[in-house]
């Protein structure tokens, strides 16, 4: 039975029907006449019964209020703005400004002597924006779980820029789709703004100390810059999603941190995250990247990183089948050594590797033998608590 239900304020009756008469159509169940009628909530509401209506009148007034309906025009809410329109831009004499589409970069410095800061924009145009947003929400409605097989960080990112490219052919943007598609899917994941740094190959690294700190990074030519780069909540719930989730493990209060290799843009990146109460701030975040450059052991020889004979030495050391160990702090170019090293070695020895994440070169296309085990990192094992001297064992 279709009633009407009027609100009553708490004026007297008369004002409330010269003044509030603000009604509301619902579809209730039939309510005999000799019954209370009460709101949902059990509290008593004002209820007025239609008159009784013939079939042809309530055929007509439901035909009207389908035409209103169907006729009316629906409000139209503005989508929340995308991550990567969340940049902000930098202040300062500009250095050097370059970029790779759809994102700029630029490197400025307020007074001599300060550290650089780094920026980041997008470049896209309105038409594009508007067609970006749209197909973010197409794609992260249309997303059906059994089609993300096998389950891994790339598949999703793949199954997503496959979806986004449909919708974006759509939209005409006659050109740029691929890359519009590969942004639709980070923005769909909330890592659109990790993309923009990955895509940067002359950012090596960078950090995130806490939630209320920017992040700051090591660039290829300027060193430690700083940024105004804040990551929201929802980039934060991201990472630690994707890395829980694609790792294998849970981020509990227990086991706070983890570590893990991603394919980001076709950027390998180790992202390290520590959360409570391991991360003092509750929050740190380490992304380093892995292809900074293939540089072998002739490129180091001539960029004076070693010197003939001591590039010499070590080869024939390891080829007599001797140890060597490579030390040295972060950034200092260790794992650069090891892959120019391992790369200079014969390609018919067998080589063993054992990573927590893998860092090495991918050599089996060239003919290398490689067998590459992926173990738990220390900080997950379950053993009993072990002692200084142990750990350097």
């Amino acid at each position: 039975m279709c009633v009407v239900r009027e609100q009553v304020h708490p004026r007297t009756r008369e004002e409330h029907g010269r003044k509030h008469h603000e009604r509301v159509f619902d579809c209730l169940y039939h309510i005999p006449n000799n019954t209370p009628t009460k709101n949902l909530s059990g509290n008593c509401g004002c209820f007025y019964r239609l008159p009784a209506l013939s079939l042809e009148s309530l055929e007509s007034q439901l035909m009207k209020l389908i035409l209103k309906v169907a006729t009316k025009r629906r409000r139209t809410e503005r989508p929340p703005p995308l991550l990567i329109e969340v940049f902000e831009e930098t202040n300062g004499a500009l250095i050097e400004e370059y970029g790779v589409f759809p994102f700029s970069y630029s490197v400025r410095r307020m007074l001599k002597g300060d550290a650089p800061i780094y920026g980041v924009r997008h470049d896209l145009s309105p038409r594009q924006l508007v067609a970006l947003r749209r197909g973010v929400q197409q794609i992260a409605a249309e997303l059906s779980p059994s089609s993300v097989e096998p389950l891994t960080f790339e598949r999703l990112v793949e199954v997503l820029e496959q979806l986004a490219a449909k919708h974006l052919g759509e939209s005409d943007l006659r050109g740029h789709t691929k890359e519009l598609a590969t942004l639709s899917a980070y923005e769909a994941i909330g890592m659109s703004r990790i993309l923009a740094l990955a895509m940067d190959k002359l950012v090596t690294e960078f950090y995130v100390d806490s939630v209320r700190s920017p992040a700051y990074l090591d660039h290829y030519k300027y060193g430690r810059c700083e940024s105004a780069i804040f990551l929201t909540e929802r980039e934060r719930k991201a990472i630690e999603t994707h890395l829980d989730t694609f790792r294998g493990y849970t981020l509990d209060y227990t086991l706070p941190s983890l570590k893990n290799d991603l394919d980001v843009g076709g950027n390998r990146l180790r992202v390290s995250l520590d959360l409570a109460p391991l991360s003092v701030n509750g929050f740190s975040l380490d992304v380093r990247r892995l292809s900074v450059a293939t540089l072998s052991l002739v490129d180091l020889v001539e960029c004076g990183m070693i010197s003939e004979e001591a590039a010499g030495f070590v080869v024939a050391w390891l080829e007599a089948g001797m140890n060597v160990t490579i030390t040295g702090e972060t950034g200092t170019g260790k794992t650069t050594l090891l892959n120019a090293l391992d790369e200079a070695l014969d390609p018919r020895l067998r080589r063993i590797y054992i990573e927590d994440a893998v860092e090495t070169k991918d050599l089996l296309d060239r003919g290398f033998h490689q067998m590459k085990i992926r173990v738990d990192p220390f900080e997950r094992t379950n053993e009993a608590p072990r002692t200084k001297g142990v750990e350097i064992i």
